[in-house]
């Protein structure tokens, strides 16, 4: 009996460890806990991160609706890409186009809005003047 026990435990035959490591197991399992075992479903992709456009939240329910209404002897109202007019400009908007407001400038001058202009989205600044709300 005692030759029986010796047998065992120095050859493995009492112990249900088929492996030490990943190549000791066949195809693409891998050892876990001395079994070879199939591995884990790999983790869900991450979605990818919308434009920075598509970030923004949609306006709330109370967002404010203004019309371009550029002074007479413009027939645009320029948006730019900051509230400042030496800021790049992004669009001109034709006189009569409805916008919203998304937010206002620190010192109140200018309103971030967006628009639809014949399936054309846009966002950008543009300064109080130019704006009826």
């Amino acid at each position: 009996m005692l030759i029986a026990l010796a047998v065992a435990s120095c050859c493995g035959g009492g112990s249900s460890k088929s492996c030490s490591k990943d190549t000791d197991c066949k195809g693409n399992r891998v050892c876990v806990d001395g079994t070879c075992e199939k591995p884990a479903a790999p983790p869900a992709p991450v979605a990818a991160r919308p434009p920075p456009q598509q970030q923004r939240p949609a306006p709330a329910n109370n967002a404010r609706v203004a019309t371009v209404i550029p002074p007479p002897q413009n027939r645009n109202g320029v948006v730019r890409s900051t509230p400042s007019f030496s800021a790049m400009k992004v669009a001109e908007l034709p006189r009569g186009t409805q916008v919203t407001v998304l937010q206002y400038s620190a010192d109140r001058l200018w309103r971030h809005v967006r628009w639809n202009v014949n399936g054309a989205v846009g966002e950008g600044w543009i300064h109080q003047d130019v704006l009826a709300e």
